[in-house]
């Protein structure tokens, strides 16, 4: 304003009566006389004081989903397979139709296929769980397949992807995982296309439940 130059959408709060109040966004170009001196502004102004209560209203639901996320007494992360699924079709496309034996038979098309696989977001349950510190560690562990291909992971991935490429949304199996100190764990981990994105499996969520008691617990039954 003091420069004289037209603004666009500048949002600030208009004070009314009765200790009312609404939020407005304005926008004005200078008025100028004829030799160039300023003289005023004209311009438009709109409530958007739904739009501002929606606004914040939608970031309140973010953080209390993003609490009861983090928070989560099972570990939970999203990952990306939408990769995998075009080297799925591409393998379709080539005759393939019995994922379970071809991915037995070519572990190096199993290898690729779970590198395709793009780890987006985890939050502190699992990324405890896994016994890292940081989410770029449990990524960097993650991301390791030297750590992971001689484990029940690569049953699991087998069985999953095997699973998805026959049109299964949902994938669940139990079995001994290794953290990253190389404790062993029981899980039971679950895996799940996202609603809305089956054609392109691009958001895929994995649920990682500590089950160690429970399977020293049927150990221990079955000894007596």
């Amino acid at each position: 304003l003091a420069a004289h130059r037209k603004f666009r959408n500048f949002e600030y709060v208009l004070k009314l009566l009765e200790g009312r109040s609404q939020d407005v966004s304005i926008s004005g170009k200078p008025i100028l006389d004829e030799e160039g001196v300023f003289q005023g502004y004209y311009g438009t102004g709109r409530n958007i004081t739904e739009r501002k209560q929606a606004e914040k209203h939608l970031l309140e639901s973010e953080e209390r989903f993003r609490a009861l996320y983090h928070q989560s007494p099972s570990g939970v992360c999203l990952e990306d397979y939408s990769r995998v699924k075009q080297r799925i079709d591409l393998l379709k496309e080539g005759g393939v139709s019995d994922f379970q034996s071809y991915f037995e038979e070519h572990d190096d098309e199993l290898i690729d296929a779970v590198m395709d696989i793009i780890l987006l977001d985890a939050n502190d349950t699992l990324i405890k769980m896994l016994g890292a510190e940081t989410f770029e560690e449990y990524k960097s562990y993650e991301d390791d397949f030297e750590s992971w291909k001689d484990t029940n992971w690569r049953k699991f991935y087998i069985s999953e992807l095997s699973s998805m490429a026959a049109g299964g949304i949902t994938f669940t199996d139990e079995f001994q995982d290794i953290k990253v100190g190389g404790e062993i764990l029981e899980i039971r981990c679950t895996s799940r296309i996202v609603l809305g994105r089956e054609d392109d499996w691009s958001e895929v969520i994995t649920t990682h439940e500590d089950i160690t008691a429970r399977k020293r617990a049927e150990r221990q039954l079955l000894l007596q």
